[in-house]
């Protein structure tokens, strides 16, 4: 249910941003996918940010395959398939914390919805450097190729 809800959400969003056509379909799989990721890697005992950085790999890579399939830049892609993973309970509650003075729970808070965040940047810095390097290889070989 986690899975379903997390896509439609994804969809939505994209809707909301005017996004239409098959697009849809792609933010529907990936975000059902990198969010049933994350829930397989926190079920196996890894802890929330390897759980986020593994969803947010797989969101970044299926952008960059996905980019280049249908001719449509990384962003418009990527931006809806995280949406499942912003962690918006994390923000509330700490921003609860905050307001009721509860110093604590707000800096427990407050670490575990920044570190999360930073595994949300840190998967799409990886994703997007090793693609860029793979691709800049291969449009390398292929120009080699085609001169000899």
């Amino acid at each position: 249910i986690q899975t379903l809800m997390g896509a439609i959400s994804s969809v939505a969003f994209a809707i909301f941003f005017n996004v239409r056509g098959r697009k849809l379909l792609l933010f529907f799989f990936g975000s059902a996918l990198d969010w049933a990721v994350y829930l397989i890697a926190v079920h196996h005992g890894y802890n929330e940010f390897v759980g986020m950085l593994l969803a947010t790999m797989t969101a970044a890579l299926l952008s960059e395959v996905f980019a280049r399939i249908i001719r449509a830049p990384v962003l418009i892609l990527l931006v809806p398939m995280l949406v499942p993973l912003i962690p918006g309970r994390g923000l509330y509650n700490t921003m609860d914390a905050m307001i009721r003075g509860e110093r604590a729970r707000f800096l427990a808070s407050g670490i575990s919805t920044v570190s999360c965040a930073a595994a949300i940047c840190l998967g799409i810095i990886c994703v997007t450097a090793i693609t860029h390097m793979l691709f800049t290889v291969w449009d390398h070989i292929r120009k080699r190729s085609n001169i000899h």
